[in-house]
C-alpha cells in the first residue's frame, strides 16, 4: 500500500524550536519522518505525478504561509503530542484548496484531513508519550512561537517496503531583496 502526502515545511528557525523541544524530552535521532513538519492531506490513490503538477500551480497562486505555534496538545488515539498552529484564513484556504484537489478528481482522503476535522500541528512525538506529557521543560515552553512554511512537499510513502519511494519540495522566492 502506497500513500500520497501533501506536507509543509517550516523555516530553520521554527524546525529549530521543535527538536529543543525533542531534544529537552529526550528525543535525540531524527529521521526524515521527524522533520517538523504540518500534513495538509494524505491521499491513497493519487497519482504522485499529478499531485507535483498540482503543487506547482498551488504555490504559482498563493504564498507560503506565516504561521505560529500557539498550543501544545495530545491526540489521545494515537498517542501524538503535537504542537498546535493557529488557524488563519490564509491556512484554512490553503488547506481547503488541497482537499477540494484531492476530493474533486475522485481521489481518497484520510478523515483526518477533512475540513472541520482537521487540526493543524506539528508533531512532537508519537507513541509513548505519557512520560513526555507532564515534563518541566514543556511547561517552559515560550508560545506563541512564529513559524514560517519554507517548502511545500509532496511525499509518496511504500508502506509494504517502509521507505518513502517519492518526494519533491518545491519552494517560493521569500526574500523580497531577490526579486
Amino acid at each position: 500500500m502506497k500513500t500520497l502526502a501533501f506536507l509543509g515545511f517550516f523555516n530553520s528557525e521554527a524546525a529549530d524550536f521543535v527538536a529543543n523541544i525533542r531534544k529537552t524530552i529526550g528525543l535525540e535521532k531524527e529521521n526524515i519522518h521527524d522533520i517538523p513538519h504540518i500534513t495538509f492531506a494524505i491521499t491513497g490513490n493519487l497519482p504522485f505525478e499529478r499531485a507535483e503538477t498540482f503543487s506547482h500551480k498551488l504555490l504559482d497562486a498563493h504564498s507560503l504561509l506565516l504561521l505560529e505555534f500557539s498550543s501544545i496538545g495530545y491526540f489521545p488515539e494515537s498517542g501524538t503530542f503535537f504542537l498546535g498552529v493557529t488557524s488563519s484564513v490564509e491556512l484554512l484556504r490553503f488547506h481547503n484548496e488541497i482537499v477540494t484537489f484531492i476530493t474533486d478528481g475522485g481521489y481518497s482522503i484520510s478523515p483526518h484531513y477533512l475540513p472541520g476535522r482537521w487540526v493543524p500541528h506539528c508533531s512532537i512525538v508519537s507513541g509513548d508519550t505519557g512520560k513526555f506529557f507532564n515534563d518541566q521543560a514543556l511547561k517552559k515552553t515560550t508560545l506563541p512561537y512564529p513559524a514560517r512554511i519554507e517548502k511545500l512537499s509532496v511525499t509518496e510513502l511504500d508502506h509494504t517496503l517502509g521507505e518513502m519511494t517519492h518526494r519533491v519540495d518545491l519552494s517560493q522566492n521569500t526574500d523580497p531583496d531577490d526579486n
